[in-house]
């Protein structure tokens, strides 16, 4: 619609155009006057042809005119009008540095009018669909079935020991002991073969914490309780806890929390041979004095902490 209008406009100012060429044409024959010849004085037959030229001339101007009115007849006014008031006064300011301002807030007007329009158009849409999830509404079977699953992680179920204990059962050398000194978050206090301690916090299936030591260490403070904040004095197993911490981010499962457990317990489980197993991409057993204290969470394979970027 727009691109019409102007194309329009554009015809009608070339017909503009071409009658001030026609009337400029008339203006320099009247000026000029037909030629004289200085010997003969004028001749019938130069009068005439001067007269027939200016004939022509005003014909031309007539059709021009013509033209012009036909096309700007064709012109409809614009869909919007800016009311910029006494603003449009300022377009008659011969001051040079206020000679744009005039343009400048038109422009802003016409933005400002297209950010209407747009929003009124987007709001239409959007009250159409309600913002709901489904095109079918909020009470239908279409729409229940594509609801979003709920968050079960964080809630408390009777058969999250037995779930928990079941997935240590099924792994070698791995035991887990299971306690809540806390309240309703469950303590696990896992062993891994003669290598590993480690306790892990849950709220309901979600891993919240996870702490690793060595063997040869234990969890409790000097009061007798189970403390699971304080760090390994090996620097190996300080390594692992950071680890493990990522591991647990990594296999963190809010919609399948059990799945999230098992995947991490199995995880953590290829730790047994952390000091017999070589890093797979170097192949060497130390790196700054220490094993690969990394495995991928994939492919489960040891690696360096420099060697897994």
């Amino acid at each position: 619609m727009q691109t019409d209008h102007l194309t329009d406009l554009n015809v009608a100012l070339n017909c503009v155009r071409k009658l001030r060429n026609q009337v400029r044409t008339v203006y320099f024959q009247l000026e000029n006057g037909p030629e004289v010849d200085t010997q003969n004085d004028l001749t019938k037959d130069k009068e005439a042809q001067y007269v027939f030229d200016l004939q022509r001339s005003l014909g031309g101007v007539q059709a021009a005119v013509r033209d012009v009115e036909q096309f700007v007849s064709t012109l409809s006014a614009p869909l919007q009008l800016f009311q910029l008031g006494n603003v449009g006064q300022i377009s008659l300011d011969e001051n040079k540095e206020s000679a744009s301002l005039y343009v400048n807030t038109a422009t802003w007007h016409r933005w400002a009018d297209k950010v209407h329009e747009y929003a009124g158009i987007a709001w239409h849409i959007l009250n159409q669909n309600s913002l709901k999830r489904s095109y079918f509404g909020g009470h239908s079977y279409a729409a229940q079935k594509r609801r979003r699953m709920q968050n079960l992680g964080f809630q408390a179920n009777p058969q999250v020991d037995s779930s928990i204990l079941n997935i240590g059962r099924n792994l070698p050398e791995l035991s887990i002991d299971l306690s809540r000194p806390f309240g309703n978050s469950a303590v696990l206090q896992i062993t891994i073969g003669r290598v590993i301690k480690a306790v892990v916090m849950l709220k309901g299936l979600m891993i919240e914490w996870v702490q690793i030591k060595s063997f040869t260490e234990d969890f409790s403070g000097e009061d007798g309780k189970l403390d699971i904040w304080t760090d390994s004095r090996y620097k190996v197993f300080r390594k692992v806890t950071e680890h493990a911490n990522s591991a647990m981010l990594h296999f963190s499962s809010p919609i399948y929390p059990e799945l999230g457990v098992k995947s991490f317990l199995v995880w953590l489980h290829h730790y047994t041979k952390l000091f017999c197993d070589p890093c797979k991409r170097c192949g060497r057993h130390l790196q700054n004095l220490l094993p690969p204290t990394w495995r991928d969470v994939r492919s489960m394979e040891p690696y360096h902490e420099e060697c897994r970027l």
